[in-house]
């Protein structure tokens, strides 16, 4: 990982695409990752799939796809995020100027209150 980090801060040109699935990444690593693509220009999909990312990690991705607009794939399945993460992602996709899928399936049991929030995401 800590290459591929490495190529980030570079802002590597030929980095379009990286996958840190099931890496065991520690919140310190995302947050250090979400410093690192603010300002990164290249990256386009990122697959954090399978890390542990909790709600707090997700928060700090989301305040990173604020500033960093050419990211356009983020895999967060399997995470533990719950609603309030899964919250925070719907409003980015919602608000950013620049299209993200997001991918959050298999996280925590979702209320109805993200339910709720999903559903009038969907009909605006």
């Amino acid at each position: 990982m800590e290459d591929n980090l490495s190529r980030l801060l570079k802002n590597c040109p030929h980095l379009t695409e990286l996958d840190l699935s099931y890496q065991n990444i520690a919140f310190s690593k995302v947050k250090l990752l979400a410093n690192i693509l603010e300002n990164n220009t290249h990256l386009i999909s990122l697959n954090l799939a399978g890390n542990n990312i909790n709600n707090k990690g997700a928060i700090i991705l989301s305040n990173m796809l604020k500033i960093n607009t050419t990211l356009q794939t983020l895999n967060l399945v399997n995470n533990n995020i719950e609603d309030k993460g899964v919250q925070t992602l719907g409003k980015i996709v919602v608000e950013r100027t620049q299209p993200i899928e997001i991918s959050i399936i298999k996280n925590f049991i979702i209320t109805g209150y993200y339910n709720e929030t999903v559903y009038h995401m969907i009909k605006n």
